[in-house]
This record gives structure tokens, C-alpha cells and sequence, in this order.
């Protein structure tokens, strides 16, 4: 059996995030993880643990590692990069994606799919889409869920969005991201509130969703958004902000409500079990893509590299006039490397 080489992200371990798609490379390959501790100053000490093996492929779920440091620890014969939006470098800052130039670029964003083949590299979407979970019910629809995660989406920006609506309930999950605060609401008298901090299983935050017709996304923008689209996969109605990946899954008004984050409005809120049927077929639909999506995916992942120079070469021409320093120094970086 090939062997392939996932790195990832510390807290990915914890969280669970990439399980789906190590599932679906150990179907394939021969897997071995490695993950990178971020707040450590000698992050990139842990790829010594595979120092002098031989891979098939390297997987660097969302990890960009210098080259060097590949170089100097194991061999491998194909590379994949899986980026995500809300983390990945600008493409108006092509020196930091020039070292992967040589990397297969799979994106579950279309937006970051269509930023990277504009600066030539060999880019390709994916669209990941959850197995639908069944549920009793549809949920109460006075009743929305709300995990609060961030500072900018809090529980003041559900009631500009719904205030005057049927939504009469909010459970908010205080359960915020490191560096973030809870902010208290400003107005108390258009709902009543609930809270939790923390769930000892996934299936009691699973359940306390399900009571809900609705789900408020918690944060601004997603490199895959696993959290609201288990909500979709439940058949639940979901409010998120206008980018990307939500605005790729959710139609206005059809599969869910979209809102300008920046200047959060009223929504008029229209027949949410019908958005909630529209929900299940789409996601049903999507499962569907998703597991022939898969199969391609792993077959890309040993396709020839296909960039386009001419782009590349463009864009870094742009970036020279704008920061020439930057630009040399990651050119004899990866010389160096």
C-alpha cells in the first residue's frame, strides 16, 4: 500500500476537523499524521519524527511548512496542499504561495479556488457536503441556536437580524474562540435567552440544535464550515454572513438567509419549513456530489501539476513594484530551500 504523510495543525487533533478526510485517504494509502504545534518556537521540530522515510504523497492540511524544512526530513514523490480561506496567505502576496507552486491545490472554497488560478497555480475545487442527519422533528420555529464563537457576531447582531420576527427563543453556546469575549446584550426584552458553556458529547449539543428551526453561523467567513453545515445536514434553517463558504451553500431566502455583516439589518423572515424542506434535498443532493467528488479528488492528487507561468509570473512582476524586498527574499528562500 502507498504511504502518504498528513501535517496538520495541533489543535486539528483536538478538534477533530480533518477526520473526514483522513478517513478518506486511508482508503487509499497508508497513512501517517504529524501534527505542528503553532505556539511553539521550534514548531517545525516535530517533522524530525519522520526524518529520512519515504512517502508516496504529502498532504499539508493548511500547513504551508518553509521548504527547507520538507527537504531536510523525509522525501515524498507527490504534494497536495489543502488551504482554507479564512486562514490562507493573500493572493496579492504571491511569494508566500511560490514555494508550493509544485503542490496540487485542492480549495473547498470556490472563491479561494478562482484567487489561486488567477495567479496561475494548480487549483481545483471541492465542495464538501456532510452525511444528512436525521431528526425527529423541524425544530421550533421561535427557536434559534446560536453558537458564539467571535466578537463580531454576538448576540446585539441576532437581534438587529431578527428582532420582530417569530423567533422568540435564543439558546446562545458561550463557547467563544481564544481572544474573544462575551458581549451582553444590549436589549433583553424582544427574547428570552439560554445558555450553555460547555457539552460532555457532541450528541448533547447535537440535540440541543435539533430543538431549533433555526442556526445562527458563527463566525464571518469559513474555510469549510463544518459547524453550520452539520446544522444544514440537520435540516436547519441557517442565518450567516454574505462570504464565502456560506454564501457558496446558502441561497438568499431559498436554503437559508444571508446578512451584510458590516451593516446588519432586519430579515424578513418568510415560511422557514419550506426553506427547511428546500435544506434537506439540497444537502441530500450535495452528499450525493460530494461522494464522486471524492473519488476525483483523489485521483487529481496524482495528476500532473499544471500551472500557468505566464500568471505567476505576472502577479510576482505586480508584487515586485510593491514590495521588492519581500519579494527577493522569498525567491532566495526557496533557492535556499
Amino acid at each position: 500500500m502507498k504511504k502518504l504523510l498528513f501535517i496538520g495543525f495541533e489543535f486539528h487533533k483536538r478538534t477533530g476537523s480533518a477526520e473526514f478526510l483522513i478517513r478518506i485517504l486511508e482508503s487509499e494509502y497508508e497513512v501517517e499524521t504529524c501534527y505542528v504545534d503553532l505556539f511553539k518556537k521550534d514548531r517545525w521540530s516535530v517533522l524530525s519524527e519522520v526524518s529520512s522515510r519515504e512517502f508516496d504523497v504529502l498532504v499539508c492540511w493548511q500547513v504551508m511548512p518553509p521548504k527547507s524544512e520538507l527537504k531536510r526530513n523525509f522525501s515524498f514523490r507527490h504534494a497536495v496542499l489543502f488551504p482554507m480561506l479564512d486562514g490562507a496567505p493573500s493572493v496579492k502576496k504571491p511569494e508566500k504561495w511560490y514555494p508550493f507552486r509544485n503542490f496540487q491545490i485542492i480549495s473547498f472554497s470556490k472563491k479561494l479556488d478562482e484567487q489561486l488560478k488567477s495567479i496561475g497555480l494548480s487549483s481545483h475545487a471541492v465542495q464538501y457536503f456532510p452525511e444528512p442527519i436525521h431528526c425527529a422533528d423541524s425544530g421550533k420555529e421561535d427557536l434559534l441556536f446560536f453558537w458564539n464563537r467571535r466578537e463580531k457576531i454576538n448576540v446585539n447582531t441576532v437581534a438587529c437580524l431578527l428582532k420582530g420576527s417569530s423567533v422568540r427563543k435564543v439558546h446562545v453556546h458561550k463557547a467563544l474562540d481564544p481572544g474573544n469575549a462575551f458581549i451582553d446584550p444590549e436589549e433583553e426584552d424582544w427574547c428570552s435567552y439560554s445558555f450553555s458553556s460547555w457539552y460532555e458529547t457532541k450528541e448533547e449539543m447535537q440535540a440541543d440544535m435539533q430543538a431549533a428551526a433555526f442556526y445562527m453561523a458563527p463566525r464571518e467567513k469559513e474555510g469549510i464550515g463544518m459547524s453550520f453545515l452539520e446544522a444544514m445536514a440537520m435540516g436547519r434553517c441557517v442565518i450567516a454572513p454574505d462570504y464565502p463558504t456560506m454564501n457558496e451553500y446558502i441561497e438568499h431566502g431559498v436554503t437559508g438567509y444571508l446578512y451584510d455583516l458590516k451593516n446588519p439589518e432586519r430579515l424578513s423572515i418568510g415560511d422557514v419549513r419550506k426553506i427547511q424542506s428546500n435544506v434537506i434535498h439540497f444537502m441530500k443532493r450535495g452528499r450525493e456530489k460530494w461522494e464522486l467528488q471524492k473519488l476525483r479528488m483523489l485521483e487529481r492528487m496524482l495528476a500532473p501539476v499544471k500551472i500557468s507561468n505566464a500568471k505567476l509570473a505576472y502577479a510576482m512582476f505586480l508584487r515586485f513594484f510593491k514590495n521588492p524586498f519581500k519579494l527577493v527574499k522569498s525567491f532566495y528562500t526557496d533557492l535556499k530551500g
